[in-house]
């Protein structure tokens, strides 16, 4: 019974060593999975917060392109409306040119003969009575320039009383200025 209980001790011994073993290594297991839990939940965390960091990002990338979005779009409804306004102005000048060939078409020869006349006519007198130029300042004001010399050229300012009957303009002012032209050869 000595042996039997030497070595029901030492089988008991050895069961105490094997549990204690067994115990160690799952307190070792736990360990190391709780470490792992911690490591996990580490990096879980720096993920999440990098993740969050990535989101703020983007939701700042994408009111910058929302903003965008809404001045192109503003910038599109200006643009089709001043297309369509561009649009109703050729198509009036479409028609005022198609008109004016209608007319071009239907116009008199002699009548064109007639102003190229007068136009003719007109110079020639003009150059006949030393005129360089007329120009109408207002419906009241014109100015006549005549060449006086070859480098001095007289203005006559003549100024009317446009109030008074067409027929019966009276002469309200009048004035010569003479001035220089330097010709450049």
């Amino acid at each position: 019974m000595y042996h039997e209980n030497a070595e029901n001790q030492k089988v008991c011994e050895n069961l105490v060593h094997e549990i204690s073993m067994l115990e160690s290594e799952l307190l070792n297991a736990k360990n190391a999975e709780t470490m792992d839990k911690t490591e996990s939940l580490t990096e879980l965390s720096a993920k999440v917060t990098k993740d969050e960091d990535t989101i703020k990002h983007l939701s700042h990338e994408i009111e910058k392109w929302s903003e965008i979005l809404q001045e192109k779009k503003s910038s599109n409804v200006a643009r089709e409306k001043k297309l369509v306004d561009l649009k109703s102005l050729r198509n009036s000048k479409e028609a005022a040119a198609a008109e004016m060939l209608r007319a071009s078409r239907n116009k008199d020869p002699q009548f064109e003969e007639l102003c190229k006349w007068y136009t003719e006519v007109n110079s020639l007198l003009y150059k006949l009575n030393g005129i360089h130029q007329v120009r109408n300042i207002s419906n009241a004001e014109f100015e006549i320039e005549y060449e006086y010399e070859s480098q001095v050229v007289a203005t006559l300012s003549l100024k009317v009383n446009p109030d008074a009957d067409a027929q019966f303009k009276r002469l309200v002012n009048a004035k010569v200025i003479f001035g220089l032209v330097y010709m450049i050869d």
